[in-house]
């Protein structure tokens, strides 16, 4: 026995589980102390468990009627032969002058290539001890605000405690007592996947783990209910038993921080970084659908004069009501963000699959916000003129480099810039570049015509 395996049997002897491992047949590996203590207290000693095959052990019992083992025995089947990882069940287990029950949990690991089982058994408390537990239970649902709930299939019958009709603000005495009762409340985009998860649940005994939006008096709420199957002991279901609480805060406060995380906080548009995702999802919406689009660089002309001669509340003010008013030419799948100061980036997907076509949709909006922009802006009790200067590039096969396409955009702005501002300009590739794709079409054309 090496140093690890020495290590390891010692730390496994004072455990108070109950272990024991087994092999891919079910076989009696390993047992530790625990275990083997918990034998002699019921007539077995050590050289009874190691080689024993703990599958034959429960059928045996099962084929005498007793409910329980068979259910063991299945669930240990399964993980042993991987249709599962691992596998619980609560079951009495008392002697002559004490009444105990156990947890058992079978779970799967790979060692070296084989496939074995460790098996724990757990005694947990009976009697006063699960009266005091089930105090304190009652005692953490108040303090979280959890409602507790039950729903039997059979009958649709359904029970709340005090805190189920505090969620969902209504008076035991309106209602019927009927699952109809909770559905009836659930937005209606939801209504029909909670009652199908709920009935899932209950028929295939697995966990039902939901979100879900009610509507009460005071508004929409944001509620999440987990849930679990109880069976009796021929494994049919009688209920389904579950918590229930309301996370409308903590959704809203994790929206919150998505916001800040992805939205400029004076204009709220996008930011940078939610920029550079939209992008990411418009190239490769591109690869699918080959509409070209368009990225737009937006700088506003001689801004700084409003802030140096207004102040940065009046330039604030200016900056939000601009970005407004370019939003209203927009399309719901165009992105406008905001990408410092006084700059913006328009990102324009899907407009076409031809550069001339591409090219007059674009030209179209521009020259609607160019005129719109050149209006005067009312700000408290002052009239501004700000008017703005575009640059735009298209993406398509071969230019999807997102630092390349905002350069392209940005160096199209400043040749308006040079030239007079408040219009706009196409980013026009370098001559040497040019000739450079020009020269590999041709090489491709020569091959494809070779072949």
């Amino acid at each position: 026995m090496n140093i690890n395996t020495a290590l390891l049997t010692s730390i496994l002897d004072k455990s108070p589980s109950h272990i024991a491992v087994v092999d891919s047949t079910g076989e009696i590996v390993y047992v530790n102390k625990s275990w083997i203590n918990f034998g002699r207290e019921n007539g077995k000693n050590n050289n009874q468990w190691i080689g024993l095959n703990y599958l034959n052990i429960s059928q045996q019992s099962a084929q005498i009627g007793d409910a329980l083992a068979a259910k063991a025995h299945l669930g240990l089947s399964q993980v042993i032969s991987g249709e599962c990882d691992e596998f619980t069940l609560d079951y009495p287990c008392h002697s002559d002058t004490v009444k105990r029950w156990f947890l058992m949990r079978a779970q799967a690991h790979e060692v070296h290539g084989l496939r074995l089982v460790i098996i724990y058994h757990d005694q947990h408390a009976a009697g006063s001890e699960l009266e005091a537990i089930k105090e304190r239970l009652m005692l953490a649902t108040d303090v979280a605000q959890m409602g507790i709930w039950e729903w039997r299939p059979s009958d649709n019958s359904l029970i709340w405690d005090h805190w189920m009709y505090e969620i969902f603000e209504i008076q035991p005495t309106d209602t019927s007592g009927y699952l109809w009762d909770w559905i009836n409340q659930i937005d209606t985009d939801d209504k029909a996947r909670v009652k199908l998860s709920l009935i899932d649940a209950s028929n295939r005994k697995i966990i039902f783990n939901t979100e879900y939006k009610i509507h009460t008096e005071s508004g929409v709420k944001i509620l999440q209910s987990r849930a679990c199957t109880i069976e009796d002991k021929e494994n049919h279901s009688i209920k389904v038993v579950g918590v229930t609480q309301d996370i409308t805060h903590h959704r809203l406060a994790e929206q919150k921080i998505q916001i800040l995380a992805y939205h400029d906080q004076l204009t709220q548009l996008p930011n940078r970084r939610l920029l550079n995702d939209r992008l990411n999802q418009a190239l490769a919406a591109y690869q699918r659908n080959h509409l070209m689009g368009a990225l737009v660089f937006i700088d506003l002309d001689n801004f700084k004069i409003i802030n140096d001669s207004y102040g940065h509340k009046i330039g604030d003010l200016a900056l939000t009501k601009i970005s407004k008013t370019i939003r209203q030419y927009l399309r719901s799948k165009d992105t406008l963000a905001r990408f410092g100061g006084d700059e913006f980036v328009l990102l324009i997907p899907e407009l076409s699959n031809n550069t001339r076509d591409a090219k007059i949709a674009v030209e179209a909006l521009l020259k609607r916000l160019i005129s719109q922009l050149e209006k005067p802006i009312f700000l408290a009790d002052i009239s501004v003129t700000v008017t703005a200067s575009f640059g735009i590039t298209f993406y398509y096969a071969g230019n999807q480099d997102h630092t390349e396409l905002l350069k392209q955009a940005d160096e199209a702005m400043y040749q308006i810039k040079r030239k007079g501002k408040s219009s706009y300009a196409f980013y026009h590739q370098p001559p040497h570049n040019r000739k450079l794709i020009n020269s590999t079409k041709i090489k491709l054309l020569n091959t494809v015509k070779q072949k």
